[in-house]
């Protein structure tokens, strides 16, 4: 595939589904490909390519910035996209006991990611369902809404994420939304 997107710049549609992009180093290969060429890519579909927090999404805003006619983005299903999960053990001096601690937070390439998003002139459509959107970084893409005027439909899976006002506050801003 990444052959032929390098020599064929007539490319508006590319999906990749299912496929696992994480092993060895194809999607970061894919991503600095589709970052070079002149292609008009008008919808690139990602779904369920066990894309992960802090090794990809850098890699898909690289691919959003220099795309500039993406219509729809469609990262579905990629459950470990918007959120990393750090195992903490907390060791008991007194005796064998450890208790492990969940902790979940936003990736450190989230704020790449929700800048390309603000600063996208094209940008329609964005499917992060089942992406495991968590608080920190639904306010973040929240916040980078606010600034682009042209997304009309997201999909994201809610139920994961506590309504507060700290993003709630955003909601008259984005009036160009008309599908969350």
């Amino acid at each position: 595939l990444i052959p032929f997107l390098e020599s064929y710049s007539g490319v508006t549609e590319v999906s990749i589904a299912e496929t696992n992009l994480e092993e060895g180093r194809v999607f970061p290969n894919l991503a600095h490909t589709l970052s070079q060429q002149s292609s008009r890519l008008s919808r690139l579909a990602l779904s369920a390519a066990s894309l992960t927090a802090d090794s990809s999404l850098g890699y898909v805003a690289q691919i959003m910035e220099s795309q500039k006619c993406l219509i729809a983005l469609d990262l579905s299903g990629n459950t470990s996209l918007f959120e990393s999960i750090e195992i903490l053990v907390a060791d008991d001096e007194d005796d064998d006991d450890f208790s492990v601690i969940d902790y979940r937070r936003k990736p450190h390439e989230m704020e790449t990611f929700a800048r390309a998003l603000a600063n996208h002139p094209s940008l329609q459509q964005l499917n992060i369902d089942n992406c495991c959107v968590g608080d920190e970084s639904f306010a973040c893409l929240m916040h980078a809404l606010t600034k682009n005027h042209v997304l009309r439909k997201m999909w994201v899976d809610m139920r994961r994420l506590s309504i507060d006002s700290s993003w709630v506050r955003y909601m008259p801003s984005i009036r160009n939304l008309s599908c969350l």
